[in-house]
Protein backbone atom coordinates (compact mmCIF):
# COMPACT_ATOMS: atom_id res chain seq x y z
CA UNK A 1 0.00 0.00 0.00
CA UNK A 2 1.40 3.19 -0.65
CA UNK A 3 2.83 5.59 1.94
CA UNK A 4 0.09 8.53 2.68
CA UNK A 5 0.80 11.67 2.25
CA UNK A 6 1.57 14.73 4.13
CA UNK A 7 -1.91 15.60 5.51
CA UNK A 8 -3.45 12.40 5.13
CA UNK A 9 -5.74 11.37 8.23
CA UNK A 10 -3.81 7.96 8.74
CA UNK A 11 -0.38 9.58 8.15
CA UNK A 12 -0.76 12.70 11.08
CA UNK A 13 -2.53 10.36 13.43
CA UNK A 14 0.55 8.35 13.01
CA UNK A 15 3.28 10.81 12.78
CA UNK A 16 1.64 12.57 16.07
CA UNK A 17 1.49 8.80 17.98
CA UNK A 18 5.23 8.78 17.29
CA UNK A 19 6.31 12.48 18.49
CA UNK A 20 5.23 12.22 22.15
CA UNK A 21 6.83 8.70 22.27
CA UNK A 22 10.20 9.96 21.37
CA UNK A 23 10.00 12.63 23.43
CA UNK A 24 8.95 10.59 26.75
CA UNK A 25 11.97 8.36 26.18
CA UNK A 26 14.95 10.52 25.63
CA UNK A 27 13.65 14.42 27.35
CA UNK A 28 16.70 15.55 28.99
CA UNK A 29 15.19 19.45 29.24
CA UNK A 30 15.68 20.62 33.22
CA UNK A 31 12.57 20.01 34.90
CA UNK A 32 10.62 17.97 32.10
CA UNK A 33 9.25 15.52 33.96
CA UNK A 34 8.33 12.02 31.91
CA UNK A 35 5.27 10.47 31.10
CA UNK A 36 3.80 7.89 33.03
CA UNK A 37 4.85 3.92 32.01
CA UNK A 38 8.32 5.72 30.72
CA UNK A 39 11.68 5.24 32.05
CA UNK A 40 13.65 8.25 31.61
CA UNK A 41 17.75 7.62 31.51
CA UNK A 42 19.84 8.15 34.39
CA UNK A 43 22.90 10.55 33.55
CA UNK A 44 25.12 8.93 36.08
CA UNK A 45 24.56 5.41 34.58
CA UNK A 46 25.51 7.21 31.04
CA UNK A 47 28.14 6.18 28.65
CA UNK A 48 31.27 8.16 28.48
CA UNK A 49 30.88 10.94 26.03
CA UNK A 50 26.59 10.52 26.64
CA UNK A 51 26.92 7.28 24.64
CA UNK A 52 23.22 5.20 25.88
CA UNK A 53 23.99 1.77 27.56
CA UNK A 54 23.84 -1.19 25.41
CA UNK A 55 20.66 -3.35 25.07
CA UNK A 56 20.27 -5.87 27.63
CA UNK A 57 22.10 -3.29 30.45
CA UNK A 58 19.97 -1.34 32.99
CA UNK A 59 20.18 2.38 32.15
CA UNK A 60 18.03 3.43 34.85
CA UNK A 61 18.93 4.57 38.62
CA UNK A 62 21.01 1.05 40.77
CA UNK A 63 19.49 0.64 43.97
CA UNK A 64 21.80 1.19 46.83
CA UNK A 65 21.56 -0.56 50.37
CA UNK A 66 20.36 1.31 53.13
CA UNK A 67 23.58 0.75 55.06
CA UNK A 68 25.19 2.67 52.13
CA UNK A 69 22.56 5.49 51.32
CA UNK A 70 23.39 9.36 52.51
CA UNK A 71 21.44 10.48 55.52
CA UNK A 72 18.89 12.96 53.78
CA UNK A 73 19.05 16.17 56.44
CA UNK A 74 15.28 16.38 56.08
CA UNK A 75 14.48 12.86 57.63
CA UNK A 76 17.24 13.69 60.31
CA UNK A 77 15.40 13.43 63.71
CA UNK A 78 15.23 16.89 65.04
CA UNK A 79 17.86 17.54 67.63
CA UNK A 80 16.54 18.79 71.23
CA UNK A 81 18.60 22.00 72.10
CA UNK A 82 17.33 21.84 76.16
CA UNK A 83 18.46 18.26 76.29
CA UNK A 84 22.23 19.01 75.12
CA UNK A 85 24.33 19.42 77.75
CA UNK A 86 25.69 22.94 78.22
CA UNK A 87 29.12 23.97 77.05
CA UNK A 88 31.65 26.08 79.21
CA UNK A 89 34.56 27.57 77.77
CA UNK A 90 35.94 29.13 80.75
CA UNK A 91 36.44 25.67 81.95
CA UNK A 92 37.72 24.02 78.73
CA UNK A 93 41.48 23.05 78.04
CA UNK A 94 43.10 24.50 75.80
CA UNK A 95 42.11 23.49 71.87
CA UNK A 96 38.68 23.67 73.04
CA UNK A 97 38.05 19.99 73.92
CA UNK A 98 35.65 19.68 77.48
CA UNK A 99 37.71 18.75 80.46
CA UNK A 100 37.58 15.20 81.32
CA UNK A 101 35.14 13.37 83.64
CA UNK A 102 36.11 13.64 87.23
CA UNK A 103 38.35 16.75 86.98
CA UNK A 104 37.15 19.81 88.56
CA UNK A 105 36.44 22.72 87.30
CA UNK A 106 37.95 26.20 87.94
CA UNK A 107 35.98 29.57 88.37
CA UNK A 108 36.23 31.81 84.66
CA UNK A 109 39.63 33.88 84.33
CA UNK A 110 41.76 31.65 86.74
CA UNK A 111 45.15 31.82 87.37
CA UNK A 112 47.49 28.75 86.73
CA UNK A 113 47.55 26.26 89.48
CA UNK A 114 51.37 26.71 90.29
CA UNK A 115 51.38 30.71 90.15
CA UNK A 116 49.01 30.41 93.12
CA UNK A 117 50.13 28.02 95.33
CA UNK A 118 53.52 29.51 95.31
CA UNK A 119 51.05 32.99 96.69
CA UNK A 120 50.04 30.86 99.12
CA UNK A 121 53.53 29.35 100.16
CA UNK A 122 54.82 32.67 100.14
CA UNK A 123 52.02 34.56 102.31
CA UNK A 124 52.26 31.87 104.97
CA UNK A 125 55.83 31.99 105.31
CA UNK A 126 55.79 35.43 105.69
CA UNK A 127 53.58 34.75 108.32
CA UNK A 128 55.64 31.99 110.55
CA UNK A 129 58.81 33.60 110.30
CA UNK A 130 57.00 37.12 111.94
CA UNK A 131 55.30 34.96 114.43
CA UNK A 132 58.97 32.63 115.41
CA UNK A 133 60.92 36.54 115.43
CA UNK A 134 57.94 37.46 118.50
CA UNK A 135 57.99 34.30 120.23
CA UNK A 136 61.65 34.10 120.40
CA UNK A 137 62.04 37.81 121.54
CA UNK A 138 58.99 38.14 124.03
CA UNK A 139 57.97 34.24 124.82
CA UNK A 140 60.77 32.81 126.73
CA UNK A 141 63.33 32.01 123.49
CA UNK A 142 61.84 29.67 121.49
CA UNK A 143 60.23 29.28 118.49
CA UNK A 144 56.16 28.81 117.49
CA UNK A 145 57.06 26.57 114.15
CA UNK A 146 60.81 25.26 114.63
CA UNK A 147 60.19 22.01 116.55
CA UNK A 148 64.21 21.26 115.80
CA UNK A 149 65.55 24.00 117.68
CA UNK A 150 63.09 23.68 120.59
CA UNK A 151 63.97 20.06 120.89
CA UNK A 152 67.44 21.02 121.11
CA UNK A 153 66.52 23.91 123.50
CA UNK A 154 64.94 20.94 126.02
CA UNK A 155 68.37 19.03 125.66
CA UNK A 156 70.28 22.23 126.68
CA UNK A 157 68.21 22.47 129.27
CA UNK A 158 68.42 19.27 130.72
CA UNK A 159 72.47 19.89 130.51
CA UNK A 160 71.79 23.88 132.18
CA UNK A 161 69.25 22.74 134.56
CA UNK A 162 67.45 25.20 133.63
CA UNK A 163 63.19 24.29 134.30
CA UNK A 164 62.29 28.00 132.60
CA UNK A 165 63.92 26.82 129.61
CA UNK A 166 62.44 23.74 129.43
CA UNK A 167 59.11 24.67 130.33
CA UNK A 168 58.61 26.95 127.28
CA UNK A 169 60.18 24.25 124.98
CA UNK A 170 58.07 21.43 126.38
CA UNK A 171 54.88 23.90 125.70
CA UNK A 172 55.80 25.07 122.29
CA UNK A 173 56.14 21.18 121.42
CA UNK A 174 53.21 20.12 122.96
CA UNK A 175 50.86 22.75 121.50
CA UNK A 176 52.85 22.29 118.08
CA UNK A 177 51.53 18.51 117.92
CA UNK A 178 48.60 19.30 118.79
CA UNK A 179 47.93 21.98 116.01
CA UNK A 180 48.98 19.22 114.01
CA UNK A 181 47.15 16.57 114.35
CA UNK A 182 44.55 18.91 113.93
CA UNK A 183 44.87 20.24 111.04
CA UNK A 184 45.39 16.32 109.65
CA UNK A 185 42.07 15.44 110.47
CA UNK A 186 40.23 18.25 110.39
CA UNK A 187 42.15 19.43 106.53
CA UNK A 188 42.52 15.63 105.18
CA UNK A 189 38.82 14.78 105.80
CA UNK A 190 37.51 16.16 102.21
CA UNK A 191 40.84 14.30 100.49
CA UNK A 192 39.13 12.10 97.65
CA UNK A 193 41.64 9.63 96.15
CA UNK A 194 42.64 10.65 92.30
CA UNK A 195 41.82 13.95 93.03
CA UNK A 196 44.74 15.94 92.96
CA UNK A 197 43.61 19.23 92.29
CA UNK A 198 40.81 18.79 94.94
CA UNK A 199 43.75 18.07 97.65
CA UNK A 200 45.09 21.75 96.85
CA UNK A 201 41.57 23.42 98.58
CA UNK A 202 38.40 22.21 99.90
CA UNK A 203 36.32 22.92 102.69
CA UNK A 204 37.85 21.40 105.10
CA UNK A 205 41.29 22.85 104.05
CA UNK A 206 39.40 26.28 104.63
CA UNK A 207 37.91 25.53 108.01
CA UNK A 208 41.42 24.51 109.51
CA UNK A 209 42.95 27.45 108.08
CA UNK A 210 40.35 29.66 109.79
CA UNK A 211 40.77 27.97 112.81
CA UNK A 212 44.37 29.38 112.61
CA UNK A 213 42.40 32.82 111.91
CA UNK A 214 40.94 32.72 115.10
CA UNK A 215 44.35 31.54 116.95
CA UNK A 216 45.92 34.00 115.76
CA UNK A 217 43.28 36.51 116.71
CA UNK A 218 43.04 35.49 120.10
CA UNK A 219 47.27 35.80 119.95
CA UNK A 220 46.60 39.47 118.79
CA UNK A 221 44.68 40.35 121.50
CA UNK A 222 46.53 38.88 124.43
CA UNK A 223 49.66 40.33 122.78
CA UNK A 224 47.74 44.39 122.66
CA UNK A 225 46.72 43.40 126.50
CA UNK A 226 50.06 42.36 127.52
CA UNK A 227 51.84 45.70 126.29
CA UNK A 228 53.70 43.04 123.71
CA UNK A 229 55.66 42.22 126.56
CA UNK A 230 53.63 39.14 128.18
CA UNK A 231 55.12 37.90 131.61
CA UNK A 232 53.90 34.40 133.45
CA UNK A 233 51.13 32.61 133.05
CA UNK A 234 49.98 35.13 130.01
CA UNK A 235 53.08 34.35 128.20
CA UNK A 236 53.30 30.87 128.44
CA UNK A 237 49.49 30.92 127.26
CA UNK A 238 50.13 32.91 124.33
CA UNK A 239 53.61 30.78 123.07
CA UNK A 240 50.70 27.46 123.83
CA UNK A 241 48.42 29.84 121.21
CA UNK A 242 51.10 30.45 119.05
CA UNK A 243 52.80 27.56 118.26
CA UNK A 244 49.47 26.03 117.80
CA UNK A 245 48.64 28.09 115.05
CA UNK A 246 51.57 27.14 113.56
CA UNK A 247 50.84 23.68 113.92
CA UNK A 248 47.79 23.91 111.97
CA UNK A 249 49.37 26.24 109.27
CA UNK A 250 51.91 23.31 108.98
CA UNK A 251 49.55 20.40 108.60
CA UNK A 252 47.29 22.21 105.77
CA UNK A 253 50.57 23.06 103.63
CA UNK A 254 51.05 19.31 104.22
CA UNK A 255 47.42 18.35 103.23
CA UNK A 256 47.94 20.69 100.20
CA UNK A 257 50.26 19.09 98.20
CA UNK A 258 52.84 21.67 97.79
CA UNK A 259 55.93 19.83 96.72
CA UNK A 260 59.01 20.31 98.52
CA UNK A 261 58.13 23.25 100.20
CA UNK A 262 56.76 23.90 103.85
CA UNK A 263 55.82 27.37 105.35
CA UNK A 264 57.03 26.43 108.61
CA UNK A 265 60.19 24.71 108.74
CA UNK A 266 62.61 25.88 105.59
CA UNK A 267 65.64 23.06 105.81
CA UNK A 268 63.68 20.89 104.29
CA UNK A 269 62.59 23.16 101.64
CA UNK A 270 66.49 24.22 100.98
CA UNK A 271 67.88 21.08 101.33
CA UNK A 272 64.94 19.78 98.50
CA UNK A 273 66.48 23.45 96.14
CA UNK A 274 69.75 22.17 96.45
CA UNK A 275 69.37 18.88 95.40
CA UNK A 276 67.49 19.99 92.92
CA UNK A 277 69.93 22.33 91.04
CA UNK A 278 72.83 19.87 92.02
CA UNK A 279 70.97 17.42 89.95
CA UNK A 280 69.57 18.86 86.81
CA UNK A 281 66.51 17.18 85.44
CA UNK A 282 65.65 16.02 88.39
CA UNK A 283 63.54 18.92 89.37
CA UNK A 284 60.34 21.06 88.35
CA UNK A 285 61.27 24.83 87.42
CA UNK A 286 57.99 25.54 88.92
CA UNK A 287 58.76 24.15 92.40
CA UNK A 288 62.24 25.43 92.24
CA UNK A 289 60.88 29.13 92.05
CA UNK A 290 58.37 28.40 94.99
CA UNK A 291 60.92 26.66 97.22
CA UNK A 292 63.28 30.06 96.24
CA UNK A 293 60.56 32.36 96.95
CA UNK A 294 59.87 30.40 100.26
CA UNK A 295 63.54 31.01 101.70
CA UNK A 296 63.14 34.84 100.65
CA UNK A 297 59.91 35.24 101.82
CA UNK A 298 61.51 33.83 105.84
CA UNK A 299 63.94 36.43 105.55
CA UNK A 300 61.28 38.90 104.65
CA UNK A 301 59.05 38.19 107.48
CA UNK A 302 61.61 38.21 109.91
CA UNK A 303 62.84 41.35 108.85
CA UNK A 304 59.67 42.90 108.91
CA UNK A 305 58.51 41.66 112.67
CA UNK A 306 62.35 43.19 113.79
CA UNK A 307 61.27 45.90 112.48
CA UNK A 308 58.11 46.08 113.87
CA UNK A 309 59.16 45.55 117.33
CA UNK A 310 61.83 48.32 116.99
CA UNK A 311 59.23 50.16 115.65
CA UNK A 312 55.52 49.71 116.29
CA UNK A 313 55.43 46.61 118.44
CA UNK A 314 51.35 46.53 118.94
CA UNK A 315 51.16 45.69 114.92
CA UNK A 316 53.48 42.75 114.92
CA UNK A 317 51.28 39.84 115.63
CA UNK A 318 48.71 41.84 112.27
CA UNK A 319 51.63 40.59 109.90
CA UNK A 320 50.48 36.85 110.38
CA UNK A 321 46.95 37.41 110.67
CA UNK A 322 47.01 39.90 107.34
CA UNK A 323 48.94 37.05 105.30
CA UNK A 324 46.35 33.98 106.16
CA UNK A 325 43.35 36.50 105.34
CA UNK A 326 45.36 36.94 102.54
CA UNK A 327 45.99 33.31 101.58
CA UNK A 328 41.81 32.60 102.48
CA UNK A 329 41.25 35.02 99.61
CA UNK A 330 43.44 33.21 97.20
CA UNK A 331 42.58 29.72 97.90
CA UNK A 332 38.73 30.63 97.39
CA UNK A 333 39.31 32.73 94.24
CA UNK A 334 41.67 30.55 92.36
CA UNK A 335 42.24 27.13 94.10
CA UNK A 336 38.93 26.30 94.90
CA UNK A 337 37.23 23.72 92.69
CA UNK A 338 33.95 24.70 90.87
CA UNK A 339 32.34 21.21 91.06
CA UNK A 340 29.96 19.29 88.35
CA UNK A 341 28.68 20.95 85.47
CA UNK A 342 24.80 22.00 86.26
CA UNK A 343 22.11 19.59 85.03
CA UNK A 344 20.40 20.67 82.04
CA UNK A 345 17.06 22.52 83.04
CA UNK A 346 13.95 19.94 81.20
CA UNK A 347 11.03 21.39 79.91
Amino acid sequence: MPESAPGHPRGDARASAAVPAAEGARDTRPGATAPPGSQQGDPASAQPGGATAPEGQRSGPVSTPPSARPSDPANAPPSDPANAPPSDPANAPPGGAAPPEGQPRRPPGAQPMPRALSAVAVLLTVGSAATDVACFTRLGSVFASVMTSNIVFLGLAAAQHSGRLAERAAIAVAAYVIGVAGASRLAGAGRRPGHQDAAHWSAWIAGALITEVVLLAVFTIGWQITGARPEGGAQLFLLAVAAMAMGLQSGVVAVMGLAGVSTTYLTGTLTSLVGSVASPGHGHADNNRRRVAALCALAAGAGLSGLLLATAQAAVPAVPLVMLLAVLAVGFIWLRPAGPAPEAARP
